[in-house]
């Protein structure tokens, strides 16, 4: 599923959109719903409410940045799932996330 298409659904349970993370609680808080689910899609550098599409100012910052947050603050490890792709055009959406296993 491409970014145009990703815009056009509501965000929910597989779905969350974030302007940035400025405070990345709330992403962070999403990606273990995620990865205690059945996984999702988060598109960093849209707005909630509009979808428009920010974007970020530099894409690979942002992905080490969230990676060391994940790293950081999240317990247990959770790791994102082999063979999904980083992502996108204009918004950021790092792959999936799972448990690691035992």
């Amino acid at each position: 599923m491409d970014l145009l298409d990703l815009l056009k659904r509501l965000e929910g349970k597989t779905l969350e959109f974030k302007r940035d993370l400025s405070s990345p609680d709330g992403a962070l808080k999403t990606i273990v719903a995620f990865a205690n689910t059945a996984g999702g899609t988060l598109l960093i550098g849209v707005e909630d409410r509009s979808r428009n599409v920010r974007g970020v100012a530099d894409p690979l910052d942002e992905e080490e940045r969230l990676a060391s947050l994940i790293s950081d603050r999240i317990s247990p490890r959770i790791v994102p799932e082999k063979g999904l792709p980083l992502a996108c055009m204009c918004g950021w959406a790092p792959p999936t996330a799972a448990p690691m296993p035992s």
